[in-house]
């Protein structure tokens, strides 16, 4: 019988040897007025995503679910209040998550966990929450990604594309609310 967050000695042999990767995350804390966020950093990982969304997908079970979330979406970082999660934040692709979240609800009935930051409770459900915006610089990089990816310099009309003296909401096609995010 396994604690809250914790995975078999079986899964982390076979995603460790599938792999041949040790964890490269870390979890950074912050304090501020008896309040504190747990954040992790490099969760990421790509073989390790791909090992445990087929164990996922194959199995339905919900450690092999709550890790192919974490290593196949990315970052998070929780919020405590006398040592209880208050908030969650899906700082690297919300919209991740969220399909996670949906398909482990809705083929086996399980609420997905935060197994590289244990809180000790499942995560809140993250799709539609107010989160899901990115950020300008991550809204840029796609940007320039999408102009690199698709041979953008020779485009008929590129007005201000990698132009770093013009914002990217004035480049040729692009256009943007009134706080700037890309619509």
């Amino acid at each position: 019988n396994l604690n809250q967050g914790e995975t078999s000695a079986l899964c982390d042999e076979a995603a460790s040897c599938s792999c041949k990767t040790g964890d490269s995350f870390k979890t950074v804390t912050q304090y501020s007025d008896g309040e504190y966020i747990k954040e992790t950093v490099g969760l990421y990982n790509e073989c390790k995503c791909d090992f445990w969304s087929r164990l996922c997908e194959d199995t339905q079970v919900g450690e092999a679910c709550d890790n192919a979330a974490a290593y196949c979406c990315g970052d998070y970082a929780f919020k405590f209040k006398d040592d209880s999660p208050i908030a969650v934040a899906y700082l690297t692709s919300p919209e991740c998550y969220c399909d996670f979240y949906k398909y482990a609800e809705n083929e086996s009935g399980h609420k997905l966990q935060p197994r590289a930051n244990n809180t000790g409770k499942p995560f809140w459900n993250p799709c539609g929450q107010g989160n899901w915006r990115s950020s300008f610089h991550q809204e840029k990089e796609s940007l320039e990604a999408i102009y690199n990816a698709t041979n953008g310099q020779n485009w008929r009309s590129n007005d201000g594309w990698r132009d770093e003296t013009v914002d990217h909401c004035q480049w040729y096609g692009i256009s943007c609310d009134d706080e700037g995010h890309v619509t």
